[in-house]
């Protein structure tokens, strides 16, 4: 699925489902409804879309719950800035599976009117990543496997001829107008994730003010393409960490992060409600905000290695970082793999059912965003749906982060080292158990 906050809600659009009666005798696993929430806990789904049914949904109830564009996964939704105002004006929709890879433009400025915007200047594509950097939004790689980078230069409103059809349109669209960037270094993937973040070096004594936006590209599942320089015989997930400050140039800043490889995983920043700029934790003050990853999935192969994970391999951990090359581990794991000791994690959100037992198992494919719920006055991470692995279900859960996102003692969290003890046990400062907070008996 693909999500945003936009107009102080959670939005949430498409994706892939269990099995389900779309209308009349079709079935399919993928959906075109569009959710909302204010809070996360309430959700409201759209039952009266409107739109260019023309093009490509004409054979459905006009209006209704099904959107004009076709059923989908795999693709991408941002709230974007088009006039420079500083406030989001619309969402963009873009790609996927539907069922083949696409390069189809939507855009709706209510969430409701869904404006068909022609096909986009890059090739068609799924499980792509987007975001939305120095006020542009921009699109990387994705599948068929590639390391493209699209940078949205303008979005301008025009007027239609009206198209040869009984089906809905709508009498305008808007032209989108797209730079293809330089040839970006890292291996072609799919199901990487980008993150936004403003950096500045705290410890090197900058502030604040100091602050850059950059981009960090984290993991994914791909690599050298055949007949190209590097194919080594297969493609498998990554943990290599890039950055860019301007999506033109980049640099590697670790091959070797504290997780192991992954794709279809989550990384968002949380910071202050009113500054960007700023880590959430009050006990953080002038800090850069931290970045965090959830799960993911590991498959693939290398022709240079006999392991190969021919079924996804989830995650269960969750990581921190100020700087996106020391990763702080903030669940606490046991098990699994060659082990006979049960696999668990202090991560909630790994908790499941198979057979009616409890166990532990990964997610893949789940969304993350930064958002304050309403009549809230700080930002909380929200997780919502996903896959799990080791014959896990499709998910439609949500979770929200507190203060023991990073593992807390009486509201304090661990003068912001600790880790999660197993179970209820609170928080671990360090490995010897010692430091502000983090009395052994207070564990």
């Amino acid at each position: 699925m693909a999500s945003t906050v936009f107009k102080g809600e959670i939005w949430l659009t498409g994706g892939r489902s269990d099995l389900y009666a779309m209308y009349d005798l079709a079935f399919s696993f993928k959906n075109a409804d569009i959710w909302h929430s204010v809070d996360g806990r309430t959700w409201v789904q759209e039952l009266r879309l409107f739109g260019d049914f023309f093009a490509q949904n004409k054979f459905v109830k006009q209006p209704g719950s099904i959107a004009p564009w076709y059923e989908r996964f795999g693709h991408t939704m941002d709230a974007v800035d088009i006039d420079g105002d500083g406030e989001e004006d619309v969402m963009i929709l873009l790609g996927g599976y539907s069922p083949s890879p696409s390069n189809d433009q939507w855009l709706t400025e209510d969430g409701t009117t869904w404006v068909y915007c022609g096909l986009a200047p890059w090739s068609a594509r799924g499980w792509h990543s987007t975001l939305v950097f120095n006020n542009s939004l921009h699109l990387f790689g994705g599948s068929p496997l590639n390391n493209e980078v699209w940078r949205l230069e303008s979005v301008r409103r025009v007027n239609r001829e009206a198209p040869l059809t009984r089906a809905a349109y709508l009498s305008y669209t808007f032209e989108l107008n797209w730079t293809r960037l330089d040839g970006a270094p890292w291996v072609p993937r799919v199901g990487h994730q980008m993150v936004s973040q403003w950096y500045f070096d705290a410890d090197g004594g900058e502030t604040s003010a100091d602050a850059r936006e950059r981009i960090l590209l984290i993991g994914g599942f791909g690599g050298f393409l055949q007949d190209t320089p590097g194919y080594d015989g297969g493609y498998h997930a990554y943990n290599d960490i890039w950055e860019s400050w301007d999506g033109n140039n980049w640099t590697m800043l670790t091959d070797s992060p504290a997780f192991d490889q992954r794709a279809w995983h989550t990384v968002t920043v949380l910071h202050t409600k009113n500054n960007p700029k700023i880590d959430w934790s009050a006990q953080r003050p002038d800090r850069p905000p931290r970045m965090y990853v959830f799960g993911g999935g590991s498959i693939g192969f290398s022709g240079e290695s006999s392991r190969r994970v021919t079924v996804m391999q989830g995650k269960i951990d969750a990581f921190y970082s100020e700087d996106g090359i020391a990763w702080t581990k903030i669940s606490y794991n046991e098990g699994g793999g060659s082990t006979t000791v049960t696999q668990y994690s202090s991560q909630e959100w790994a908790k499941g059912s198979i057979n009616s037992n409890t166990v532990y198992i990964g997610l893949w494919g789940h969304n993350v965003v930064q958002f304050s719920p309403e009549g809230e006055d700080s930002n909380h991470l929200f997780m919502f749906g996903g896959h799990e692995t080791d014959g896990g279900s499709m998910l439609n859960s949500v979770f929200m982060s507190v203060g023991g996102l990073i593992c807390d003692i009486h509201g304090i969290a661990c003068s912001d080292n600790g880790v999660c003890g197993e179970g209820n046990q609170g928080c671990v400062c360090n490995l010897h158990f010692s430091g502000e907070y983090c009395e052994v008996s207070d564990r």
